[in-house]
């Protein structure tokens, strides 16, 4: 020891506390990155696939009812004077 009461880290110690350091920096930059990844990419693909493909799927159901629609039924229903109440 120092005559100023201080506690000398050996060579051996301070390498290896500085091998330490990278592994948990890295770790740290992936965390962070993942955090992004789930928080703001995913969500912005999920919007993205949900607008595009919510349309097309929506398209596709409105065109298999009118398919399936006996000949004859009008796909919108129509309404004669006689039927409307006023």
């Amino acid at each position: 020891m120092n005559s100023d009461n201080e506690i000398v880290v050996s060579p051996e110690v301070q390498k290896l506390k500085d091998d330490c350091g990278h592994p948990r920096d890295e770790l740290a930059a992936l965390l962070s990155e993942r955090h992004h990844l789930v928080n703001t990419d995913a969500l912005n693909i999920l919007a993205a696939y949900t607008t595009t493909i919510g349309v097309k799927k929506y398209e596709a159901l409105s065109m298999d009812v009118e398919v399936r629609q006996p000949n004859g039924y009008p796909s919108k229903p129509v309404y004669s004077n006689s039927q409307v109440s006023k």
